[in-house]
């Protein structure tokens, strides 16, 4: 959650998982939460990390 919170900012991620606002991310990152209860939140994580990962990936040959 860490790389999409510094890649992304912490606004555009909270969005993207749904959240009113990132005061969530801030606790599961520092570990108050324990990170999020919901496997919807948990399967868009996932995701968003690929598509993060995948976009801010520099690609030889384009």
């Amino acid at each position: 959650m860490t790389y999409l919170v510094d890649t992304l900012g912490p606004r555009v991620t909270a969005a993207a998982l749904g959240l009113p606002d990132a005061r969530p991310l801030k606790r599961w990152s520092s570990g108050d939460l324990g990170g999020p209860r919901s496997e919807i939140v948990e399967s868009w994580l996932r995701i968003l990390y690929r598509v993060a990962s995948a976009v801010a990936e520099p690609r030889s040959g384009y």
